[in-house]
């Protein structure tokens, strides 16, 4: 049975994603529902670092790090594909650092949310 998490993603400080979690809902008309009162009244420079997403949750299955962990994938190789998949499809800016370490940036595209499945 899946749950729906409803999640805050905060990028104002460029240094660090914030995530919090808003609430769990039973159905994803019922997230989707909170989603739009949560975004309706944020101010256009809101919306520039403030997106409001929910995604669906299985209950009582294993945490995805120890299924990979069993498998001998790597939470790092996942992670980079993922980054590499939001980069490709233009949600995410990739950026080096003066340390020469990689930074990721939200694009206009990927503060306006994810498409609908």
């Amino acid at each position: 049975m899946n749950m729906y998490v409803l999640e805050c993603i905060i990028t104002k400080n460029k240094s660090s994603i914030i995530v919090e979690t808003i609430g769990i809902y039973s159905t994803e008309r019922l997230a989707e529902h909170y989603k739009d009162i949560c975004t309706r009244d944020l101010t256009m420079d809101e919306k520039k670092w403030m997106i409001f997403e929910h995604r669906p949750v299985a209950l009582d299955r294993s945490p995805d790090f120890i299924t990979m962990h069993s498998s001998d994938i790597s939470i790092q190789d996942e992670v980079d594909k993922i980054l590499f998949k939001m980069v490709k499809k233009g949600y995410l800016e990739q950026l080096v650092g003066e340390d020469g370490k990689f930074y990721y940036e939200l694009t206009d595209k990927g503060r306006e949310g994810w498409p609908k499945k």
